[in-house]
């Protein structure tokens, strides 16, 4: 499997010329983050307030434990969670070890779930216990 299809050089070139492009990570996008409004709320979610401070040692911590499930740069990882903290927590901790998120929706099944698991060779499945009246833990036990 590839890894992207690029962008065509001319629009890349014009993105990087105007700014939009800066060559930077979304890890590290969040570190610049905390370091210049550390101390300001990033996520809002139920009884959760993180301030860029928290999300990114949050991030990191989740990195950490990532890599140490066997999760490496590049790998992809199916992530499926509600609007909820805990999704910037583990996107961020993907995103900064160079992982690859695949996102599903709450509302997918074990046939969606089984085909994205399978045709991006992802290495894991992420999601919540129970969301909607739906609990995920046995949807999560089948997908091979």
């Amino acid at each position: 499997m590839t890894d992207f299809v690029p962008w065509p050089a001319e629009f890349a070139d014009r993105y990087r010329e105007l700014g939009y492009w800066q060559g930077q990570t979304l890890g590290d996008f969040l570190s610049a983050r905390a370091a210049e409004h550390g101390s300001r709320i990033a996520v809002v979610g139920g009884e959760h307030r993180w301030t860029y401070r928290e999300l990114n040692e949050r991030a990191t911590r989740m990195a950490y434990g990532l890599q140490a499930l066997g999760i490496g740069k590049g790998d992809r990882v199916v992530v499926q969670l509600p609007n909820i903290a805990e999704f910037f927590e583990v996107v961020f901790g993907l995103f900064r070890i160079g992982a690859l998120p695949v996102f599903a929706l709450p509302a997918h099944r074990y046939s969606e779930i089984e085909y994205f698991c399978r045709f991006t060779e992802a290495v894991a499945y992420v999601v919540a216990d129970r969301f909607g009246g739906f609990d995920y833990r046995p949807l999560a036990a089948q997908v091979p």
